[in-house]
Parts: structure tokens; C-alpha cells; sequence
């Protein structure tokens, strides 16, 4: 079972890029490929999942904590469940808003020897205004991550999105970035690369 966890903090496009790829991943294969999706938010009501279900996608939900921590234990629990009893070929698990995805991977390595993979989405049209007050958080995120989003690119011009690009320098290193919009589709590039260029 693949796994992918995807990562940003609130209000970064997480769910809307999650539908997209799994919209993209159905057009490039059988449209019976097996596909699970795992929301992990904070709350008593999960709100993405309602989302995503209207969608035509079953979803399973972790509430009221963080997977990375509080549920820390319950996120291995749930990951071998689904693969148990659902037997998907891919699991996304969407993380909380303050979730820290590399953690959350660790967390999996340790219980189910699992090497999932980490995109966390970037909301461009607001990186300038949080990467200072929140930076402690946004390093955490964007630890180890293998892909970055660069979302929302249509609410920016070209000089502010270069803007992003290098700053990110200085929270990460290493990781593929690519840049991504609601108004627009999902390339089957960008999806290659959030999945690994072995589900391309």
C-alpha cells in the first residue's frame, strides 16, 4: 500500500489539491484502483471529510487531535486498519492544519515499517504574511518533506511567487516544488511528482 501524507497549514488548499490528484489518479488508471483517504482533524465535526465525501470518496476520519501527537498512537492503529480491511493500492492521509507531517511518517516507519510520502502544501497567497509569526511551525512542516505545493499561485503575480520560491530556501532543502492552483487542473506532472516517480 502506498501511503502519501499531505501536509500545510489550515487554509493551504490541502483538501481541494487532495481531490484533484485523486481525480487525476482515476484518469490514469482503472477507475476501480482502490484509493483510501484518512482525515485527521481537530474538532469534534470533521468538516473535509464532508467535503470529500460528497465527492463520491469514502473517508475515514481521526478527530479531535493531532496525529503527530495526541493520536500518535492511534495513527498506525488506523493506517493498519484501512490496509486490513480495505486493501487499497493508495492511502492519502490529509494532517490537521498543525500536524507535522514528518512526524507523523516516523510514527508510521516505527509501527507498520511503512515509508510514506510527504507533500506539504504551501499557500502562496499568504506565505508572506505567516512565514515570521509562524515560522517555528512552517520549519516543522516542511522538515523532510519530498514535494512542495506552491498553491494558490493564480491569487499571486510572477514577482511574488518568486518571492515564495526563494524564501523557502531557508525553511527547506532538497524538496521538489511545484506550483499549483484551484482554478486550474492538476497536471499529470505535478501528480507524478506529489506521488513518486513510481506511481508515474
Amino acid at each position: 500500500m502506498k501511503t502519501v501524507i499531505m501536509g500545510g497549514f489550515l487554509g493551504s488548499g490541502k483538501t481541494t489539491l487532495l481531490l484533484k490528484l485523486i481525480e487525476r489518479i482515476r484518469e490514469r488508471s482503472d477507475a476501480s484502483l482502490p484509493v483510501a483517504i484518512l482525515e485527521n482533524e481537530i474538532g469534534s465535526v470533521g468538516i473535509d471529510d464532508v467535503l470529500i465525501a460528497s465527492h463520491g470518496y469514502q473517508v475515514s476520519t481521526m478527530l479531535s487531535g493531532c496525529a503527530c501527537c495526541t493520536l500518535a498512537g492511534e495513527l498506525p492503529e488506523a493506517v493498519m486498519e484501512i490496509e486490513r480491511d480495505l486493501a487499497p493500492d493508495l492511502l492519502i492521509i490529509e494532517a490537521t492544519g498543525v500536524a507535522v507531517p514528518s512526524t507523523m511518517a516516523e510514527n508510521l516507519r516505527k509501527a507498520t515499517g511503512a515509508s510514506p510520502r510527504i507533500c506539504v502544501i504551501v499557500d502562496a497567497s499568504r506565505w508572506r504574511r505567516m512565514r515570521v509569526p509562524l515560522e517555528v511551525l512552517l520549519r516543522q512542516q516542511l522538515r523532510a518533506c519530498d514535494v512542495v505545493c506552491l498553491n494558490k499561485a493564480d491569487l499571486v503575480d510572477a514577482d511574488e511567487l518568486a518571492f515564495v520560491d526563494r524564501s523557502l530556501d531557508d525553511y527547506e532543502h532538497g524538496a521538489t516544488r511545484i506550483v499549483t492552483s484551484a482554478s486550474g487542473g492538476l497536471s499529470e506532472e505535478a501528480a507524478s511528482l506529489i506521488m513518486g516517480d513510481d506511481a508515474a
